[in-house]
This record gives structure tokens, sequence and C-alpha cells, in this order.
């Protein structure tokens, strides 16, 4: 175990489970599938085990921004955390369709404003 991985092991422990981080969580306000920073973090990581698989895949809906740990109270290093568990997931299932169109949002956009474009339009009520 790296000096990193031991930092962050060492801060689970420090997780009081007040729910100050899922709170202030902009991802858990506006989704039922992302619990929180807290349960999908510091939580979840009690349980997962080396070369086994991530029991929840719900850490794909945080977003990064941080806002956990500045609010943690006791300096638990929950993006991080969530982002260590992430990377597990993408190594072990690769990237899923969403992220992978996401990241190609050229892409994304051509297919959008072309060919799905009058779909697009009849589901707003617009053609």
């Amino acid at each position: 175990m790296d000096e990193i991985e031991q930092s962050l092991e060492q801060s689970l422990d420090q997780c009081i489970k007040c729910n100050i981080c899922t709170a202030a969580c902009p991802v858990s306000a506006v989704t039922d599938r992302f619990p929180g920073p807290k349960y999908v973090g510091p939580q979840a990581q009690r349980f997962r085990q080396t070369r086994q698989p991530s029991p929840d895949a719900s850490v794909d809906y945080c977003s990064g921004c941080r806002v956990c740990n500045e609010v943690c109270p006791t300096g638990v290093h929950i993006a991080e955390i969530n982002a260590r568990a992430r990377a597990r997931m993408v190594e072990e299932h690769g990237l899923s369709l969403r992220n992978r169109m996401l990241g190609h949002a050229d892409v994304l956009g051509r297919v959008a404003a072309g060919p799905l474009a009058p779909l697009g339009q009849r589901g707003a009520g617009a053609a």
C-alpha cells in the first residue's frame, strides 16, 4: 500500500457519519441514483476488497467537485476515495456508454444536430 493509499484508508476512520457532505452534494440533490458522498465513499470503501468487484456502481455519478471535502468537519478525503473507486470500476468494466459519449461532445453534438434532431424536436413539441 503506497503512502497516499494509506492516508486515504486512515481518513476513513475519521468519518463521523454526520451527513454534512451528503447535504452539500450537488449531485445527490438532483438524482436518487447517487446516494451521497458518504455512502459511496468512506462507508462503501470499508467493504471494497482488493481484487473484488466494487459493491456499488453509483460512484460513477460523483462529479468530482470536491464540495464534500470542503464541508467535512473531520477532514475525510471523500472525493479522492470516490475517484479511486471510480478508477477501479473503469479498470474492471471499462467506461460506461454515457461517459464514452460525454467524452466526445463534438461527435455527440453532430449526431444530435443531424440525424436525431427531428426526434428531439418532436419530443419537445417544436416540430
